[in-house]
């Protein structure tokens, strides 16, 4: 992988097309599920820099930035709670 900025943010666009195509719209999972899976893909790269694994890190740091940017991406697209009154887009 390149490590340079134009790297890393192809890596972390790379992913964010491959979980779109294995899992397909996310717009509809709240904060708490993004929290959930966000820890998940965490937890994976805590677990490779425990074991000192280069390439597992490398995979894990792109899914967890990847993750991260489908939340925000997400964010644009909200569907208000059904108990909430008016609901303004951010």
């Amino acid at each position: 992988m390149n490590f340079t900025f134009e790297g890393v943010t192809h890596a972390v666009y790379s992913e964010r097309q491959r979980q779109d195509i294995k899992w397909g719209s996310q717009r509809h999972l709240d904060d708490t599920l993004w929290a959930t899976i966000l820890g998940e893909e965490y937890g994976e790269l805590c677990e490779a820099i425990l074991e000192r694994d280069e390439e597992g890190m490398v995979k894990e740091a792109i899914q967890v930035a990847a993750v991260c940017f489908a939340f925000l991406e997400q964010r644009g697209f909200r569907v208000p709670p059904e108990d909430e009154g008016c609901y303004e887009q951010a």
